[in-house]
């Protein structure tokens, strides 16, 4: 599995010396927005995260999504984290990106594709903030590019 950032690809690091429970500890994306038209990609990243500590939420269309977003930034419990499938039905996932880029929000966007042209992706995505990578996606592979997310928002304070 690759993980595309920036411009250039970039194989996320394995850390086998940590435990999980020590790396949740560490990281500082807690709360999670899982958004995609496909409940059993929702289920299982929910599912795995949930195991994880992560607090998890969904929502299954990017107007949801955008909506769930700004109440928590209104409330000031902002999202960490939201991750998209870029293939969207309603305004599709890179109307989303816009939409979280005008926002000026500091929730970082894991945006997924099951398409292998993550070119306009890049364009898009906040190099300091955000990262992309292809589906199918394992556990280990979801935890890796949070530690990689993490490590960019810990370099961008």
């Amino acid at each position: 599995m690759n993980v595309y950032s920036m411009e250039h690809e970039i194989n996320p690091p394995r850390d086998t010396t940590q435990t999980e429970t020590t790396r949740l500890e560490t990281c500082g994306i807690k709360r999670v927005l899982v958004v995609d038209y496909e409940v059993e990609f929702i289920n299982m990243i929910i599912r795995d995260l949930k195991r994880k500590g992560f607090s998890m939420h969904s929502a299954y269309n990017e107007a949801e999504a955008c909506h769930k977003i700004s109440m928590a930034a209104q409330k000031e419990v902002p999202f960490d984290l939201a991750i998209i499938d870029v293939d969207m039905p309603q305004m599709g996932g890179f109307k989303f990106l816009e939409r979280v880029k005008a926002a000026k929000s500091t929730t970082s966007v894991l945006v997924v594709s099951q398409f292998h042209n993550t070119t306009i992706i890049n364009e898009l995505i906040r190099p300091e903030l955000d990262a992309c990578c292809l589906k199918p996606i394992t556990p280990q592979e979801l935890m890796n590019i949070i530690s990689l997310i993490e490590k960019k928002r810990g370099q961008r304070l």
